[in-house]
């Protein structure tokens, strides 16, 4: 970034570069913004240390759910087994399950599975 640009940006108000931030207040209830998290995890099976941690923070109301990559997608027993695991976890609201699905080259969930 040049030293001119660099200038420019530090000129802008707090409020047009984070907004949100700015007016955040201790009103905000943490396992609101945790409802909103979907993490990735490590593991094929709901045995896998990886998928019970998240699992557990799942409980907790740490996160929201999960988001499956693709080596977490390598047979539909396991996806079911993993999503039932993560259902199953949940306290009061069920959790977001999502996939990382790009179309095109990137088809994590496909007729392989």
């Amino acid at each position: 970034m040049t030293d001119p640009t660099r200038r420019q940006l530090l000129k802008l108000p707090l409020l047009a570069v984070a907004p949100y931030v700015a007016r955040a207040d201790n009103s905000v209830d943490p396992k609101a913004i945790a409802s909103m998290l979907l993490v990735g995890f490590l593991g094929t099976s709901e045995a896998s240390t990886g998928a019970q941690t998240l699992a557990k923070h799942i409980t907790a109301n740490r996160v929201g759910g999960a988001c499956f990559l693709g080596h977490n997608t390598k047979a539909s027993d396991s996806i079911v087994g993993l999503t039932t695991l993560f259902n199953s976890a949940a306290q009061s609201i069920s959790p977001i399950i999502a996939v990382d699905q790009e179309g095109g080259a990137v088809q994590r969930l496909s007729g392989r599975n």
